[in-house]
């Protein structure tokens, strides 16, 4: 049984279900890598999201490096490409694109080396190195200087006001 007041007639009500959709949204997955609260790291979820990236575009930005291989991180290289920077993509896996096919996969990936974006695989951020703003970040193969840092690593569902109450959730799936 879901309890609640009407918004509008302050009047209490009752509904009861079988199964209940929880569309609570989600928010970026950020991992907790040391130097994740830099100026000039991202996330991508929202217009604030977007135009706090603008305003350091302001600040002499040349290099991004962007992690991720899906949707968000394609659209962003592309549009960085466009404005002339210089861009990295940081895969974590051996494939670009993983919700395409592979042969799909392949042709994304010819097209963003076409359009200059540099593109390495297997390759996972062990820190984000900067004083108060990003300079570079060292993963597991190389360090990489960089003036921006976008993280598209996923989403989670915005559950966590759920977790100590009666509701049994089904296992969620992770979008990574």
């Amino acid at each position: 049984i879901v309890s609640g007041r009407h918004t509008e007639t302050g009047d209490a009500f009752q509904v009861e279900y079988d199964k209940l959709l929880v569309a609570s949204g989600a928010s970026p997955f950020v991992p907790k890598w040391d130097g994740v609260d830099l100026v000039g790291v991202h996330s991508v979820k929202t217009i604030p999201d977007t135009k706090a990236i603008i305003a350091d575009l302001d600040s002499g930005v040349n290099d991004v490096t962007i992690v991720g291989g899906g949707y968000i991180s394609l659209e962003m290289a592309e549009n960085f490409r466009l404005l002339g920077k210089k861009v990295r993509l940081l895969i974590r896996g051996r494939r670009i694109a993983k919700m395409f096919d592979p042969d799909m996969s392949k042709l994304v990936e010819e097209e963003a080396v076409k359009q200059g974006i540099d593109i390495l695989y297997e390759e996972e951020i062990e820190e984000i190195i900067g004083d108060d703003k990003i300079k570079s970040v060292r993963t597991n193969k190389q360090t990489y200087e960089t003036d921006l840092l976008i993280v598209a690593t996923g989403v989670r569902p915005n559950t966590q006001f759920l977790h100590k109450t009666e509701v049994m959730m089904e296992k969620t799936v992770q979008y990574r």
